[in-house]
C-alpha cells in the first residue's frame, strides 16, 4: 500500500538538503499566492523552518513578493497561447541548471505540470526527483471532450514522468490508486500528503470584529465560500438555498470571496433570484487578508460537485485552522475527512435543499457552532499544518538522498 502521511510525520530532518522546487499552474483570474500557487511556497517555507535550503522557480504572476524568507527565482509570464507554455518549459529547464553553477541541489521537487522537464533538469543534475501528484489531467481532459490523440500524448507525458520519478506524493488516496492502476506505480514509491494550512496566519477571531475590520454589518449572520470561482466548486448550489436560508433567516448575508469565470453567471443568478442585497462578491482578496474574510463567517462551504474528481481542498483546512465548520460536498476524496474531523459536515452534493437544511440547523444553534470551530482549530493543529506536511516530504526526500 501507498504509505500515508503521520501525524507529526515522524521525525524531524536529522541532515539539511537542498531543493530546488519547480512549480507552474496557470489561471488567468488568479494571483500567484493563491490556492494551488500558494502551496510550493508554504511548503518551501516550511522545509527551510526545518532546517533545509530551498529555491522555488515558478512565473512571476504577481508583483509584490510571494514568500519573504524563500529565495525564489521568478521569471515573467508571456500571456499568449502556445507560447506560454512553452516559454515557462524552457525557463524552468534552464534556471535550475544556471542556478546549479553556483548553488547544486540534493534533490529536485516538482509538482505536476503535464511536461518531462523535471525529468531532464533531474536527469541533468544527477539528483533524485520527487513528483507531487495534484490531479488527474487525463481524467480531466476526458471529461472536458479531448480527442483521443490528445488523450494518448497525456497518458504517454504522464507515464514518462511518473515512472522516471524517484518518488511520488499524491495528494489524495484516489489519486495513488490511479497512479497504481493506470501507471503501475509501485506502492513503495508513494507517499500520500494531503493539503495543509498555515496556522500562524489563519486563526479564530472573533466574527463581529471580523465583518466590522471588513466593512460588513458586525450583528448580522454570514455564510462564506472562499476560492476560485469555477463550475467545479459548485457555488450554484448556495446560491439556490438561498431563498429558503433567507426565508427562515431574513437578515441572512453570503459573503463570496474570490473572483474566476463563474463569478458573472453566478452574480445574474443571484440577480434573478432579487437576493443581490444579500449577496457580498469580494473579489479576489490577498492572501494574506483572507483569514479575515474567513472570520466574518459564521459557516463556510466547500460545495463542490459530484464529479468533481480528486482533491484535497485548502480552503477546507483554512476554515478549521480559523475555528469554522465546513459544510462540504459529500464526495469520495473528502470522506476520510468528514470522518475524521467533527467540524466537516457532509451534505449531499448539488442538493440545495441539504444544504440549506444542514446550514439552518448550525445558524439555529450558535453553541454548536463555536464548539464545532473549536474541534475543527484543535484537530487541524494535530493533522492538518502545512509543518507537518513538510516533515514528510523531508523525511520521504532523506530516504532517497541517504
Amino acid at each position: 500500500m501507498a504509505k500515508t502521511e503521520s501525524s507529526g510525520a515522524g521525525r524531524d530532518s536529522v541532515r539539511s538538503l537542498r531543493f530546488f522546487v519547480l512549480s507552474y499552474q496557470y489561471d488567468r483570474w488568479l494571483r500567484g499566492d493563491m490556492g494551488g500557487f500558494r502551496k510550493a511556497w508554504e511548503l518551501a517555507e516550511n522545509l527551510q523552518a526545518l532546517g533545509h535550503s530551498v529555491v522555488v522557480f515558478a512565473p512571476r504572476t504577481e508583483r509584490e513578493k510571494v514568500s519573504e524568507s524563500v529565495p525564489g527565482v521568478q521569471f515573467p509570464l508571456i500571456d499568449l497561447p502556445i507560447i506560454r507554455p512553452l516559454w515557462v518549459y524552457i525557463c524552468l529547464l534552464v534556471l535550475p541548471l544556471l542556478q546549479a553553477l553556483r548553488w547544486r541541489p540534493d534533490l529536485l521537487y516538482a509538482r505536476s505540470m503535464g511536461s518531462i522537464v523535471p525529468v531532464l533538469v533531474a536527469r541533468l543534475l544527477r539528483v533524485p526527483l520527487i513528483t507531487e501528484v495534484n490531479g488527474d489531467s487525463y481524467h480531466h481532459h476526458l471529461k472536458a471532450g479531448a480527442d483521443a490523440g490528445k488523450l494518448a500524448r497525456i497518458q504517454r507525458t504522464e507515464q514518462r514522468l511518473y515512472s522516471a520519478s524517484d518518488h511520488l506524493i499524491p495528494i489524495t488516496p484516489g489519486l495513488a490508486r490511479m497512479l497504481q492502476d493506470r501507471y503501475g506505480v509501485s506502492p513503495e514509491k508513494l507517499t500520500i500528503v494531503e493539503s495543509g494550512t498555515n496556522l500562524e496566519l489563519f486563526q479564530p477571531m472573533h466574527a463581529a470584529a471580523a465583518r466590522r475590520q471588513i466593512g460588513l454589518e458586525p450583528g448580522i449572520p454570514h455564510i462564506g465560500f472562499f476560492g476560485i470561482f469555477l463550475p467545479h466548486q459548485g457555488v450554484e448550489t448556495l446560491i439556490r438555498a438561498a431563498p429558503r436560508l433567507v426565508g427562515q433567516s431574513p437578515g441572512l448575508r453570503f459573503l463570496l470571496v474570490g473572483d474566476g469565470v463563474m463569478r458573472d453567471d453566478w452574480e445574474r443568478e443571484v440577480a434573478a433570484l432579487g437576493l443581490s442585497g444579500n449577496f457580498v462578491f469580494t473579489g479576489q482578496v490577498p492572501y494574506r487578508e483572507v483569514a479575515g474574510y474567513i472570520g466574518a463567517m459564521d459557516i463556510t462551504v466547500a460545495p463542490f460537485r459530484a464529479d468533481r474528481g480528486e482533491v484535497s481542498p485548502l480552503k477546507v483546512y483554512d476554515a478549521l485552522a480559523c475555528g469554522r465548520p465546513a459544510l462540504v460536498s459529500e464526495i469520495p476524496p473528502l470522506r476520510a475527512l468528514i470522518d475524521d474531523c467533527p467540524a466537516v459536515i457532509a451534505v449531499q452534493p448539488e442538493s440545495s435543499e441539504a444544504l440549506a437544511v444542514a446550514a439552518l440547523e448550525l445558524l439555529s444553534d450558535p453553541d454548536r457552532c463555536e464548539r464545532l470551530g473549536e474541534e475543527g482549530r484543535r484537530w487541524v493543529e494535530l493533522h492538518g499544518s502545512w509543518r507537518a506536511r513538510a516533515q514528510t516530504i523531508a523525511a520521504a526526500s532523506i530516504e532517497l538522498v541517504a
